[in-house]
């Protein structure tokens, strides 16, 4: 992911510290798929797809190195599904293009290193709330062909995201930084929802993302 961020305001209360900016985060994502019950059909994923998300970020460092992270971001991905299943004449394979646009908010905690030169270097580690907002598919079974069909009620309308993340703070005078961080992202709810054509199919998503924005 890479993120471009703007000054939102720096404020000092009591002993604590705020910084907030926004970013912009592509992403490489690529979607988990399993069979539930693997006798009856066949599942595959495809080629991994990039995404890209955009939104604020706000850092409250309760002591000088240890914060919490928050970010409300709209993140689009894609991926494609593959699935092969018994019908009363043989077996029907369907192919789904898939693009999902979530509502996301990371919590994270935040722990950087004291400023060497100008960088400070940090980890993170948290969850990611996420709300579905809207699902789009193009799907081919061989018999019929069908474009950006919303399918939102077939994908369940939350998720949930472990977040794992390593960066830096470039400082450019005061309290503004460049940020840069590279995130990896597990999703650990199956998307799917019982559906008579998308039959005994496990869905999660995961991404890495690469991120570049300004805190002020």
């Amino acid at each position: 992911m890479i993120s471009l961020g703007c000054n939102v305001g720096a404020i000092a209360q009591g002993g604590g510290t705020f910084q907030a900016g926004l970013k912009i985060e592509p992403s490489i994502n690529w979607f988990t798929v399993e069979a539930d019950q693997p006798q009856q059909t066949q599942v595959s994923g495809g080629d991994a797809k990039i995404g890209f998300s955009y939104g604020a970020m706000l850092d409250y460092f309760f002591q000088e190195n240890v914060g919490l992270g928050f970010e409300v971001r709209y993140n689009t991905i894609s991926g494609n599904l593959k699935q092969t299943y018994p019908i009363s004449s043989g077996f029907q394979t369907a192919e789904y293009k898939l693009k999902m646009d979530y509502v996301e908010v990371p919590l994270t905690l935040k722990m950087r290193t004291n400023e060497v030169g100008y960088m400070k270097y940090f980890g993170q580690f948290g969850f990611t709330p996420a709300i579905n907002v809207r699902t789009r598919a193009d799907i081919d079974s061989g018999n019929f062909s069908i474009d950006k069909v919303k399918i939102r009620e077939r994908i369940r309308p939350y998720n949930l995201y472990l977040l794992l993340g390593l960066g830096a703070e470039y400082n450019l005078g005061g309290t503004t930084s460049l940020v840069g961080r590279i995130s990896y992202n597990k999703g650990f709810i199956d998307q799917w929802t019982e559906d008579e054509d998308v039959r005994d199919v496990l869905l999660k998503h995961q991404y890495i993302g690469l991120t570049l924005g300004v805190l002020f």
